[in-house]
């Protein structure tokens, strides 16, 4: 056999390797795998390794390479849990939805796992109210900021994203004005 053709498929004859380097497989005498320049992974869908576009970011989401979604990133990529809500929607969501995970799991895509959220707001909401039901039954109760237990809004003082027990916070504001106190008289001292 005089000739060997290259292993890429590309139909090419291959040369005679003239020098042995053990680095990189190459054995003098012996002909080359592939002609010089020819790559045999290939890229995308004709490569050994596809997996029909779909890897994990390091989130745990799965992601489906589709260039030509609007959502897609940098390099191309999909969170495949948009896609599935909006081949079941028939259309495309809009660009503030969020897709929520009911069971936790980031790559559980199945349909009847997945919630549309309309923004941001609303899932942060199905997840407080989740966290809510799990500690203590009740999904409206809420917790506060000082001793972490979960009550009755009725029962708490709301402010912004502070929720407190009145106790709490008179508790907490008078052992840090005593602190405070502590820390002149030091100072003074």
């Amino acid at each position: 056999m005089n000739e060997k053709l290259c292993e890429c498929g590309c139909g090419g004859k291959t040369k005679i390797i003239t020098i042995t380097n053990l680095r990189k497989s190459l054995i003098k005498g012996e002909y080359r795998r592939f002609i010089h320049g020819h790559n045999p992974q290939k890229k995308g869908k004709e490569s050994l390794w596809w997996k029909g576009g779909k890897i994990r970011d390091h989130q745990g989401y799965a992601l489906i390479r589709d260039v030509t979604h609007v959502r897609a990133s940098s390099i191309g990529y999909v969170k495949e849990s948009l896609l599935i809500a909006e081949n079941i929607l028939g259309k495309p969501l809009p660009k503030d939805a969020i897709i929520h995970h009911i069971d936790g799991v980031r790559d559980n895509n199945a349909p009847i796992n997945l919630v549309v959220c309309q923004d941001h707001f609303y899932h942060r909401l199905i997840h407080v109210r989740t966290r809510a039901f799990n500690a203590c039954g009740f999904s409206h109760y809420r917790s506060c900021k000082c001793c972490k237990k979960y009550d009755d809004p009725i029962n708490l003082k709301i402010s912004g994203d502070n929720i407190y027990h009145r106790k709490c916070i008179n508790k907490y504001n008078s052992e840090t004005n005593r602190k405070r106190k502590e820390k002149i008289t030091q100072v003074a001292a």
